[in-house]
């Protein structure tokens, strides 16, 4: 059963707005509302939607707000791609135009902080409005290998104490090695 410590409030944005956001580029999201203010002082998750806006890419390349010409190719849709702590919410200013990546005159908005990237993102159903998003649990993994043999095994573990209780069982059933690599990687469960 999830924790509250691991779902967070979440919103789903068009592409290529969600990634501009995870790349850091975008840091303050638009609305024609202020029903946002709510997520103020939170850390949020941001959802890349399905849909691609063509012309808000289009608009964001003419004026010069990235390098490069915004394509849909590349992108990531349906899936969370990052957590941002938003820092203010409320009306916007037009001095923050560069920030938002878009005209601000008379918008409400999200001024966001990147806290976490996800690598790889997460796929997700997303939806409109505000709505919960539970992380799923993630365990670590260690690959051992036997430099002699050129051997490996990949084993999931839940805790770290449990990868150092395989390995201390392995050095004392093999006495012959002297030597195990230990890399660990965060990787989604159930996907092993």
């Amino acid at each position: 059963m999830p924790s509250e410590a691991n779902t967070y409030p979440a919103i789903t944005l068009h592409q290529p707005w969600a990634t501009l956001i995870a790349e850091g580029i975008k840091t303050v999201e638009t609305r024609t509302h202020n029903r946002f203010k709510c997520l103020e002082g939170r850390e949020i998750a941001i959802h890349a939607g399905k849909t691609w806006d063509a012309t808000g890419a289009h608009d964001v390349n003419m004026r010069g707000y990235v390098q490069g010409l915004l394509r849909p190719g590349g992108h990531v849709f349906g899936a969370v791609l990052c957590r941002a702590k938003v820092t203010m919410a409320g009306p916007l200013k037009p001095d923050m135009e560069r920030a938002a990546c878009c005209p601000t005159e008379g918008l409400f908005g999200l001024t966001l902080q990147v806290t976490e990237v996800y690598d790889p993102p997460i796929p997700a159903t997303g939806r409109q409005g505000i709505w919960q998003w539970t992380e799923p649990e993630m365990v670590s993994e260690i690959e051992v290998r036997w430099p002699e043999s050129g051997k490996s095994r990949v084993v999931p573990f839940a805790l770290a104490r449990d990868t150092e209780e395989y390995v201390g069982r392995l050095l004392r059933s093999h006495p012959a090695i002297n030597q195990i690599t230990i890399t660990r990687r965060r990787v989604q469960k159930g996907s092993l």
